[in-house]
């Protein structure tokens, strides 16, 4: 559990910025191809400019792939780096490897996801997956719907302005969690605001 002086001192610091946590849109792609895609591209990348634009075009080119299995046989018919659109092969296999973890064990849309990411020990079983670690498992709750918290460098660098100095993954979320919970928003729209505040400090 964080420290109650370090949540205190992070919702002050939240306060004295003017960050407002406005309630999510939580709506999911209903399509699982999108889900796992936006999952796995995430990492390291813009957002804006290179994860939704290819998220995007797999929802408009490929709207069928709605379950897990579907996707696996647009992934078998054109190839993963194809649907990513994407020549680097770390991705493409990352993708096709969460896919196949998913498809053996039955979940099939986002609501079977979303059911089975509430167990700490399934989200664990996840991150056997070559590249996938608790950001990206927290990342897949946020796009399923679960109030989460995922550590990237721009929840560190605000939690690092606010004083809070640890580089460890769980306690950095940690500390957010409870801090949202504290101020009675949503976890996943602290998140998002915290975001948005580092982005357009232009950091």
């Amino acid at each position: 559990m964080a420290s109650s002086k370090h949540v205190e001192k992070l919702i002050r610091f939240i306060r004295s910025n003017g960050i407002v946590a406005s309630p999510p849109i939580v709506h999911g792609y209903k399509h699982m191809g999108a889900t796992l895609s936006d999952a796995v591209l995430q990492a390291g990348l813009n957002y804006n400019a290179v994860v939704r634009p290819r998220v995007s075009r797999l929802l408009h080119c490929f709207p069928q792939a709605t379950t897990t299995s579907k996707f696996l046989d647009l992934i078998d018919e054109f190839g993963a780096e194809h649907l990513l659109n994407w020549k680097h092969p770390e991705k493409p296999t990352r993708l096709i490897a969460i896919a196949n973890f998913f498809y053996v064990r039955s979940i099939e849309t986002e609501n079977c996801l979303s059911e089975w990411l509430q167990s700490t020990d399934n989200a664990a079983h996840l991150e056997t997956i070559r590249g996938i670690g608790p950001k990206t498992v927290d990342y897949l709750k946020m796009l399923v719907g679960i109030p989460a918290v995922a550590v990237d460098r721009h929840i560190r660098t605000f939690v690092q302005r606010a004083g809070f100095r640890s580089n460890n993954y769980i306690a950095i979320r940690e500390v957010v969690e409870e801090a949202a919970d504290r101020l009675q928003v949503h976890r996943t729209s602290l998140d998002y605001a915290i975001w948005v505040h580092i982005s357009q400090s232009g950091v």
